[in-house]
This record gives structure tokens, sequence and C-alpha cells, in this order.
């Protein structure tokens, strides 16, 4: 099959590593693939490396003729994300058989509502997927018939772990420094910890600042200069990034707002148990205080708690049941041999259509 892959961005966000992880899969399986990406990006070098066709486009109604004969030219297109409506604007003129996949929360539906698409405007060819239960349930909300499609990762269980520091619990918080990852959150939390099970604990945090939100980058700043115990390691490509996460005790994601997220995910596989907001979409497939340790979302009374019970825990056979539980939901919702099954089916629906 010939397949169109088109992108918001091409940088290392959650999205653009998961799209490229989907189409390293689908040119694994022999099919030939194309990439459209309305934003240029570092991850252009590495698909162009790798023999993927890429090219930059701001858009496709301007010149809605010429996208429609392009877009013609493939058995099946992949749109990954909301921010890419605009294709599936252009889409809905042609029968050619188009998965759009989201990722995004409810407050990126509400930016982009006034140019979403109605619904019934949208033949049989367009089929909605959202990577989890909690994007599923937004999509319903606006009206769009909508299946589940997780992301899958390739299995990296083969990164050789650090030996522990018996004295010390290793925590590690992954994402760009903004308000909604909550990384204030974690800092309200651990600077509520007693001060004796605080002197056992070692926070890593991990991610790029943005001008965007220069207020959470700051706050980040002030915090690090008097407390040691916390290290900020700035962004990280995802191999490091992995690694860190095979280094560490427990992975803390305080996000207020998160449809999966991907590093949940990473550390299970890596059999790294989570202590996770309960608005996380990966929280539907996991059971609290058996699967991970699930918090209450903006709270950090709940995740200081939490973070004091993660340490009286870490050397007890109950963490290691844990981190093989977790490492179960990973192999069965969210391992690659999974996510390969369900897109050779999507990809063979859309062939029988």
């Amino acid at each position: 099959m010939k397949l169109l892959f088109i992108s918001h961005q091409l940088d290392r966000s959650g999205a653009p590593l998961v799209l490229l992880e989907l189409i390293r899969l689908c040119r694994s399986c022999g099919h030939d693939t194309d990439v459209i990406s309305l934003q240029d990006g570092v991850l252009r070098q590495e698909m162009e490396a790798e023999g993927i066709n890429v090219r930059i486009c701001g858009g496709f109604l301007g010149d809605l003729q010429y996208w429609c004969g392009e877009f013609m030219k493939y058995d099946h297109v992949v749109v990954n994300t909301i921010v890419c409506v605009e294709a599936i604007h252009a889409l809905k003129y042609i029968y050619v058989p188009v998965t759009w996949w989201i990722h995004e929360y409810e407050g990126w539906f509400e930016l982009y509502k006034e140019v979403l698409p109605d619904p019934k405007e949208l033949g049989d060819n367009i089929r909605i997927f959202g990577v989890s239960p909690v994007t599923c349930r937004i999509i319903d909300k606006y009206g769009y018939s909508n299946e589940l499609l997780p992301l899958g990762i390739k299995d990296r269980c083969d990164i050789e772990k650090a030996d522990r520091d018996e004295d010390r619990i290793r925590f590690i918080c992954g994402g760009t420094i903004t308000y909604v990852k909550g990384q204030d959150i974690l800092i309200n939390a651990i600077q509520r910890l007693p001060s004796d099970i605080r002197s056992s604990c070692e926070f890593v945090i991990c991610g790029p600042e943005t001008q965007q939100d220069k207020q959470m980058s700051d706050t980040l700043q002030g915090f690090l200069k008097d407390n040691s115990d916390v290290v900020y390691t700035g962004g990280l490509e995802r191999e490091a990034f992995i690694g860190e996460i095979a280094k560490s005790d427990y992975v803390i994601i305080p996000s207020r707002r998160e449809p999966l997220p991907t590093v949940a995910v990473e550390a299970m596989m890596l059999f790294v148990p989570n202590i996770i907001s309960d608005v996380c979409g990966v929280t539907a497939f996991l059971e609290d205080d058996k699967d991970a340790f699930i918090v209450k979302t903006g709270d950090y009374e709940d995740l200081s708690r939490h973070i004091a019970d993660a340490v009286a825990f870490r050397n007890s056979e109950a963490y290691s049941e844990m981190a093989r539980r977790g490492r179960k939901v990973y192999e069965d919702i969210f391992s690659y041999d999974v996510f390969r099954s369900r897109v050779l089916e999507l990809l063979g629906a859309a062939v029988t259509e």
C-alpha cells in the first residue's frame, strides 16, 4: 500500500514520536510511506535518513484542487492530532480511506471548536480514533463516532538498570515545563515531605523549558536554587530519557491534563511503577495501589502522601508485584505486537471497504 501520514509538527514531543513509530511499523510490513507536516522539525532529518519522503506544507485549503489530487494518489491517509483538522476538511471531498488519530485533551477541542467539521459532513471513509478512553469520551462529546487506538511502544526492557542506591529512592518526572504538566504540583509536594523521608529521596525533573510558559520555568529555577536533592536535566533525547527512567524507582506524573501519557507506558515497559494523576488517560487501564499509585489531580498534599508511602513501599515484595503488574498492562495494551495487529487490521479493513 501507498500510505500518507500528516503531522502537525516534527519535533520530539509525544504525538510526532508516536506517529514515527507507526510509520516504522508500516514500513516494516512493506508499505510505502510519505509524510506531510505543517511545521518542520528535528524529526525530519531522522525520517529522511530512514528513506521517508517528507514535505512541509502550511495548509491545504488554499489550493484544495491540487491537494485533493495529491491525496488521491494514496491508498490510505493517516491524519495525526486535532491540529491537522484542515487536512480533514480537504479529505472529506474525496473517497480515500482516512484514519484521524486524536491524542489531545478537551482544551484543544475548545480551541478548535469553531473549525471542527460538522460530524454529518464526514463520510464513512473517515474513521476517528482516540488514543485513550479519556480522549474517546471527549470525541464523543463533540458528536463524532470513534474507536479506541492506543499507541504502541517497542519493548526496551533490554536497557540495563543501574545498581540501586539502597539508601536513596529515585523519583523521575518527565515532560515539557508547563502548567499542564504540573511540575509546580510536584514542587509543592516535595516541600511538604517530612525531613526524614525527604532525606532518603532523590528527585529528577526532565523536560525542555518554553517561552510560552516562562512562569513555570521561573518557578522551577527558583526552587532548584535552594534544593540540592532535586536535579533538573533540561530536555533529553528519547533514548537518554528512557535510560533515566530505567535508573529510577518511580515515575511521577503530576499532570493537570493528559490524554495518555507516553512516559507512563515507558515506565511500565521498564518495570518502573507510576505515581500518576487520576486525570491521565492511562489510568483507565490501571488499578490503584496494585498497578500504580493514582493521585488526585492537582492535589499536592495527596501527591506528597503518596511519595512518602512509596518510600516505605520500595523495599517490599508488593513493589515488585506492582512493577510486574504494570509490565503486564504494557504487554496487553501498549506493546508493539498488539499495536501492530491493530494497525494491520485497520489498514486491511480500509482496503476491504
